[in-house]
């Protein structure tokens, strides 16, 4: 009913004075699910993403790190916010090792499936990094760039 489905966000002042958008990452998650077409999706926990992909849980502010529940889908949403411009670098090391693993894993099994993992990238905004594998990927990136903006 009248909800645009906007995330939430704070202006906060960074180093330079000038205003930075705080865009909780539950909520870009959730403007995602709410505008796209996406599969069942589990979420991983610091478990999760530590032993798997030796992603450092107190690097982060707040994630989301969502994959499909269909193992034969390539299908993830991973929303990172870095707690400092440090941490950065890291989180997109440690995305492009999830890209390659799952490029991995579909590539002599799901051809179809590896084309998506081939075609998505890790990107960056400030301190928020993201990866998206879906066949609508665009659409989901389109949802999270406006987030951050």
């Amino acid at each position: 009913a009248g909800d645009s489905g906007a995330a939430n966000t704070v202006e906060t002042e960074n180093s330079d004075g000038e205003s930075a958008k705080e865009v909780s990452v539950q909520d870009i998650y959730k403007s995602v699910g709410e505008s796209t077409e996406l599969p069942s999706m589990v979420e991983g926990d610091d478990d999760f993403i530590s032993n798997y992909y030796g992603i450092d849980p107190a690097n982060l502010d707040s994630y989301v790190f969502a994959s499909a529940e269909d193992a034969t889908l390539a299908t993830s949403v991973i929303i990172m916010k870095a707690k400092s411009e440090d941490a950065v670098a890291a989180l997109e090391a440690s995305l492009n090792t999830v890209k390659d693993q799952k490029a991995a894993e579909m590539q002599g099994y799901i051809p179809e499936q590896y084309d998506i993992v081939a075609d998505s990238a890790v990107k960056t905004e400030g301190l928020y990094v993201y990866l998206v594998i879906a066949e609508n990927a665009g659409d989901i990136e389109a949802v999270i760039s406006a987030a951050l903006q």
